[in-house]
């Protein structure tokens, strides 16, 4: 295993996390622009849903270009993503207006963003000042 590979590692675990964030939060966005919503309710789903799809972005970009914020930027990500899928999760579970294929879809959705998140927040607790090299430059 070459020097480089731990920190390969530690930058596809992050595109990985940002890139999924970047899925569920557009996907959120598109899906909450067919619900019926007005109003409050639709500036606050669609302003979570956008801020979290920024924040994923954000991820994204500090870690395709080896950004010396890639750390500070993932660990704000991984926290805004544990506060809105374990509260939401729960009270998705819990609502007897959703149906068992929507609870299992969004468990699913909850289980993978709260992982990734996990191994996202392992890996840049890792980097060394070094690693923050692209991983194509890094002969990865």
């Amino acid at each position: 295993m070459s020097s480089s590979a731990p920190a390969s590692r530690a930058h596809w675990t992050v595109g990985a996390f940002a890139a999924f964030g970047a899925f569920v939060w557009a996907t959120r966005l598109r899906n909450i622009s067919g619900d019926d919503l007005s109003g409050s309710a639709l500036v606050i789903r669609a302003g979570l849903a956008a801020y979290l799809l920024l924040l994923s972005a954000a991820v994204g970009v500090a870690w395709w270009t080896a950004s010396r914020l890639a750390r500070p930027v993932t660990r704000a990500t991984v926290v805004a993503t544990v506060l809105v899928w374990v509260p939401r999760a729960v009270a998705i579970g819990v609502d007897p207006e959703h149906g068992t294929a929507f609870k299992v879809v969004h468990a699913v959705l909850a289980l993978v963003s709260l992982v990734l998140a996990t191994l996202a927040w392992r890996a840049v607790n890792r980097w060394s000042p070094a690693d923050h090299q692209h991983p194509v430059a890094a002969g990865a």
